[in-house]
């Protein structure tokens, strides 16, 4: 079974767009690392904790010597390093928004995927309308500065609000 591996940085753009609630219904089984989890705010933690509790969301055991013997950009934080070895170790798609994670993960031959597709995801099984994921994206880079790539971003935009 593959499973997505998530940073926080994804975490908190769907805690903004009110979307974190939606990752259950998408049936996807979602790991990170506590790492991970301490990054977030105390309100992100307890929208974690309920998809902890529907068994969507699970927080994987990863050493600080496994961590450490992933050689890796110096500029990458612990918890970063986390979920790209975890991602290796369990070879899993890393879900990541973060510029450095997802480049280092895809050199070292890690599938990685973005806010993008999940917001692709949430539109094609019918969570979100398209003119809701387009206004709710928009709202994640213009208010929440959520950096995604700018020709798909706008791409994105066009087409939800034109279907």
């Amino acid at each position: 079974m593959i499973v997505y591996v998530t940073d926080a940085n994804i975490f908190i753009d769907l805690y903004y767009a009110g979307l974190l609630n939606l990752m259950p219904r998408l049936g996807l089984p979602i790991v990170t690392t506590q790492l991970v989890a301490d990054e977030l705010s105390q309100e992100q933690q307890v929208e974690l904790q309920y998809l902890i509790h529907t068994s969507i969301l699970e927080i994987r055991a990863i050493s600080l010597q496994e961590i450490n013997n992933l050689s890796v950009s110096s500029g990458l934080s612990l918890p970063d390093r986390s979920v790209i070895c975890l991602a290796l170790r369990d070879n899993g798609v890393l879900v990541s928004g973060d510029g450095l994670v997802r480049r280092t993960a895809g050199n070292l031959g890690i599938d990685v995927r973005g806010l993008l597709w999940l917001f692709d995801e949430f539109v094609l099984s019918k969570l979100i309308s398209p003119l809701e994921a387009a206004e709710k994206l928009e709202f994640l880079v213009v208010e929440k500065g959520s950096r995604q790539p700018v020709p798909e971003y706008v791409a994105r935009l066009e087409m939800w609000r034109n279907m």
